[in-house]
């Protein structure tokens, strides 16, 4: 008997939005789906169907798409409300030479290459930038996947935004509380998604957001287990800067990793406070951060808990650099120029010493010179 297809759940799923793979449509192979062999291998979730669907932990236990092959795909029925989006897929991979194909009723909608993640329960997004959604009812989105050796957890239509609506500005100050708009595995990763504990601020996002006071100032703090990292999207003017970490733990030295892009920029040792009330600042110096309007910076804790309240982004320049402009070039050759010899003015360029020497001369020239050109 052919059964007529519908959406799992009996529902259409929702874009922008989450879908789980395991949630395909019903209704048979070559109707709903396409899986190159008889039976689901594991059989732990829809027995019934040939496509082969695992167990996983991905931070929760889940399950997942598994044994892939070139030829496979997925048919979902979703209502789009219609926008120009990200597209998200979760992936574990074994090889490098995966990909998958996304459309929505016979047109593409954007293709994805499929990294080695290391195995397949190491688990990475892959993202396909500014897909442009129809607002539709009804309508069949599939996923067409060539290559083997990788598993699908889930996909998204989703985009990472800014908390307030805007980048912050870096040299500036992050709330930690802050955290972009986007969810689980997308703008954070927390080992307890489905619950805030403390429920004192985004009660809808499951990262534990506590209200507390930092030295007779109200504000908020976030507790972060190992593992866990949220990213923050920021507007960054390039160069050196001094990091500083506000936080409490009463545990052993926590390990904080920052990381611009995917990119790690520094470790941050946070040693204990003493107490979970107990607020200190902690500094590393040199951090270069890249220059750049919408910057992803994460904050990914690799060891031990603590409660952090903000960190600071504190520039530093190269004394050379007369103007603050983050290069050290003719601008500043010419304010040195008009000082020459005389007392310094505004900006200073009596740089020879901490304190200056009060006349602006060869000492200060030297100084000048050999930062020629360099960047900060």
């Amino acid at each position: 008997m052919e059964i007529s297809p519908y959406p799992y759940g009996g529902q259409p799923r929702s874009i922008p939005g989450k879908i789980q793979a395991e949630h395909f449509d019903a209704g048979g192979q070559g109707v709903t789906y396409y899986d190159t062999t008889a039976g689901n291998s594991d059989g732990l979730f829809r027995s019934r169907e040939d496509v082969d669907i695992c167990a996983i932990n991905d931070g929760v236990r889940d399950y997942a798409v598994s044994s892939i092959a070139t030829g496979e795909w997925l048919v979902y029925t979703v209502n789009s409300s219609g926008g120009t989006v990200d597209f998200y897929a979760r992936v574990a991979s074994e090889t490098s030479h995966g990909q998958l194909v996304i459309s929505m009723d016979g047109q593409v909608l954007g293709s994805a290459d499929i990294p080695n993640t290391g195995s397949l329960s190491t688990w990475q997004n892959v993202r396909i930038p500014d897909v442009v959604l129809t607002e539709c009812e009804n309508t069949k989105l599939k996923i067409e996947f060539f290559g083997t050796g990788f598993q699908l957890n889930w996909i998204a239509f989703q985009n990472q935004l800014p908390y307030w609506g805007s980048p912050s500005v870096i040299e500036g100050r992050i709330e930690f509380e802050d955290f972009d708009i986007g969810g689980q595995d997308i703008a954070y990763y927390d080992v307890s998604p489905f619950l805030n504990g403390y429920g004192y601020y985004r009660p809808d996002e499951g990262v534990e957001i506590m209200a507390m006071t930092d030295e007779g100032s109200p504000a908020y703090a976030v507790w972060m287990d190992p593992t866990e990292w949220m990213e923050y999207t920021c507007a960054i003017q390039p160069g050196y800067y001094t990091v500083i970490i506000r936080h409490a733990s009463s545990s052993l030295d926590q390990g904080l990793i920052l990381l611009q892009e995917g990119q790690e920029r520094a470790q941050i040792l946070l040693p204990s406070t003493g107490g979970w009330n107990k607020w200190q600042s902690t500094a590393v110096s040199g951090v270069y951060l890249d220059g750049g309007s919408e910057q992803i910076l994460r904050f990914h804790m690799a060891s031990s808990s603590a409660f952090l309240n903000y960190a600071d982004f504190v520039r530093e320049y190269n004394p050379a650099d007369l103007n603050r402009s983050g290069r050290v070039d003719l601008e500043d050759f010419s304010i040195l120029s008009d000082q020459w010899l005389s007392a310094p003015g505004t900006p200073t360029a009596d740089i020879a010493t901490d304190l200056g020497d009060g006349i602006v001369d060869v000492e200060d020239l030297i100084i000048l010179v050999d930062n020629w050109l360099r960047v900060e």
